[in-house]
């Protein structure tokens, strides 16, 4: 606390979520695309939950009303790089530099202001980094300096990666296992946020979203924001 306020203990515990809560925090990458975004949108609103859009710089501007609209209804907003460009954006700290400029020259630009949070993904996920360029650890240290919460994942739907997919198993009923799978893992492991990665540049994640959320709120899951999680989580 500050000096000079008190907080009782009866009055900090009243705003602490139930112990036995399943929090999870589902995020969308890649985004806005004009194909899927907005029937997303459409599904969230119908379940009454609030995502994190974690959005390229490019597509922002070529769809800026979606951008608006994320906003617009409470959803969080994020950056995910201006191009999204892994072979160069990680070449110096300087390149990277130059991606949340613009990226944020961009939203503002959109929205009249950034967003009320700091929030980043990077494309491809904190390790790519190091593997695409030998200043990773630099990278990441310049974020948090400029006030970013960095995010990895912690469950997916696999949408981008198949490595797990079965050999009779068709690409929805692997998106659907993986969803499921992991999110549980994660919440009885206990130890991390569960943060859901999907994309919502995906026709197949576009497929199945409607019934994933449907089968998570039934076995009791809450859903969050990111803007709600004061900690970053990177690999």
């Amino acid at each position: 606390n500050e000096e000079g306020t008190e907080t009782s203990v009866e009055e900090s515990t009243e705003t602490l979520p139930p112990v036995d809560e399943k929090v999870v925090y589902l995020t969308f990458d890649d985004g806005p695309s004009k194909k899927y975004t907005e029937t997303i949108l459409d599904i969230l609103n119908a379940h009454e939950i609030k995502a994190t859009f974690f959005v390229i710089g490019q597509n922002a501007k070529n769809y800026p009303s979606i951008v608006r609209r994320i906003v617009d209804e409470g959803h969080a907003l994020g950056c995910h790089s201006m191009t999204h460009d892994i072979k160069r954006i990680y070449k110096s700290v300087e390149r990277f530099k130059s991606e949340i400029d613009d990226w944020e020259e961009t939203i503002n630009n959109i929205l009249g202001d950034l967003p009320p949070k700091k929030l980043i993904r990077l494309p491809g996920g904190s390790t790519t980094a190091s593997r695409y360029g030998d200043c990773g650890e630099e990278i990441i240290s310049y974020i948090k300096e400029r006030g970013y919460y960095i995010y990895d994942w912690s469950a997916a739907n696999g949408d981008k990666w198949e490595g797990a997919r079965r050999e009779d198993e068709s690409i929805d009923d692997y998106l659907r296992r993986m969803i499921i799978e992991t999110t549980e893992s994660c919440i009885k492991r206990g130890k991390k946020p569960c943060v859901v990665l999907v994309h919502d540049s995906s026709y197949d994640t576009f497929l199945m979203i409607d019934w994933a959320l449907t089968e998570l709120q039934k076995r009791g899951y809450v859903f969050k924001t990111l803007y709600e999680l004061d900690e970053s989580f990177i690999f």
